[in-house]
């Protein structure tokens, strides 16, 4: 029942942006905007934030997305991550510091440790 809830939802989201909107309100702060949708999966929109993301595109005239989660595939336990410390906004602010490298040796380096 809960999945069938959470298409719904999707499906919602997806019909509310196709609605008729104001020049102002399609092209945001960002100044993004697509005319149309990607026709193969691979330059298709991504969506998401860090942990769940979608993608999507359009195949044979059908709208196509493929929802996935991060730990979905990859089961082993990670050490090294903290979900309770390791927000986006502390990545972001390595980032801004240029000191993303301290982050990339923190998660992927072969001695992998918290900072």
């Amino acid at each position: 029942m809960k999945s069938i809830s959470f298409l719904n939802l999707i499906f919602v989201s997806i019909l509310s942006s196709c609605a008729p909107q104001t020049e102002e309100s399609t092209v945001g702060r960002h100044n993004l905007e697509f005319t149309e949708l990607a026709r193969v999966w691979d330059e298709a929109v991504p969506l998401g934030n860090g942990m769940v993301g979608n993608l999507v595109w359009q195949k044979e005239g059908k709208l196509r997305f493929s929802l996935d989660r991060a730990d979905l595939w990859d089961l082993r336990p990670m050490k090294n991550i903290d979900f309770d410390k390791w927000k986006f906004k502390d990545v972001y602010d390595y980032w801004t510091a240029d000191k993303y490298d301290e982050v990339q040796n923190a998660f992927d380096g072969e001695n992998a440790e918290h900072l």
